[in-house]
C-alpha cells in the first residue's frame, strides 16, 4: 500500500471514530461545520430515539414505522426532529471535506442531512428515519454471500463494515475472495453528514457482504 493510500485509510479510520462517538446529550447530536473563514462550530439537532420495540406506536402516535420487509419485525430508530440550515449544511460539508479529505466534493453524492443514515440509506426500508438496528435488518432482510463462483460479489450489494456500517458496493476488483480484498469502492451515507463514493476502507473496512433475500 502506498503512502497517500495509506494515508486515506488512516484518515477514514479516524472520522469512522468521530462518528461514533458523537456526542448525544438528551438527545441531542452535535455535530461540526466549518465555515469558510475556517473557524469551525457545533450546532446541536434534536431526535426522538425509539428502541423500545414492545411499543406499538413511535414519533407522532403513529403505528410502528420502520419494520423489516421480511417477517414485519420492528426496528429500533431514531426521528431527527432538527436539520441543517442551508448555511449549516455547506459548512457540515466543509468540515468533513476538510477535516477527512478526500472524500471531497467531487465524490460527495448528497450533502449533510440528519433524515437518514447509512443503514437506512442502504439497508432501508425506511429512508425517513436512522435505522439502528443493522443486524436485524441484515437477519431478516438479506442472505450473506459467499464470494465463490457459485455465489459471486456483485456491484449494488451491501458491504458490513467493522464499525457499525453499512454501503452499497460500486466497484471491485474480484468477485471471489475477501471482502476486504474483492471490494474496491463504495458509497455511503456518513451518518448525519454526506453521502460519499468512498474506498471500501471506511469504518474499518467490509467483513461480509450480503444481498436482498
Amino acid at each position: 500500500m502506498n503512502k497517500t493510500r495509506l494515508a486515506f485509510v488512516l484518515t477514514l479510520a479516524a472520522f469512522a471514530s468521530v462518528l461514533l462517538s458523537s456526542v448525544s446529550l438528551a438527545d441531542t447530536r452535535t455535530s461540526w461545520c466549518r465555515r469558510s473563514d475556517g473557524t469551525e462550530y457545533p450546532v446541536y439537532k434534536a431526535y426522538s430515539p425509539y428502541e423500545d420495540t414492545s411499543q406499538s406506536t413511535c414519533y407522532g402516535g403513529q403505528n410502528w414505522c420502520t419494520k423489516t420487509v421480511h417477517g414485519s419485525v420492528k426496528l429500533r430508530h431514531w426521528h431527527f426532529t432538527q436539520n441543517f440550515t442551508a448555511q449549516e449544511r455547506e459548512d457540515a460539508d466543509r468540515w468533513v471535506e476538510y477535516t477527512y479529505g478526500p472524500p471531497d466534493s467531487s465524490n460527495r453524492l448528497m450533502s449533510a442531512t440528519t433524515t437518514f443514515n447509512c443503514h437506512s440509506y442502504a439497508l432501508g426500508p425506511n429512508a425517513s428515519v436512522w435505522n439502528v438496528d443493522q443486524v436485524v435488518t441484515l437477519q431478516y432482510d438479506y442472505d450473506p454471500v459467499a464470494g465463490t463462483p457459485a455465489d459471486p460479489f456483485q456491484v449494488g450489494q451491501i458491504c458490513q463494515h467493522v464499525n457499525n456500517h453499512s454501503s452499497i458496493i460500486t466497484a471491485l476488483q474480484s468477485q471471489t475472495g475477501f471482502p476486504w480484498i474483492a471490494v474496491t469502492e463504495v458509497k455511503s451515507k456518513w451518518a448525519e453528514y454526506g453521502k460519499y463514493q468512498t474506498t471500501a476502507a471506511i469504518y474499518g473496512g467490509p467483513v461480509l457482504v450480503w444481498k436482498p433475500k
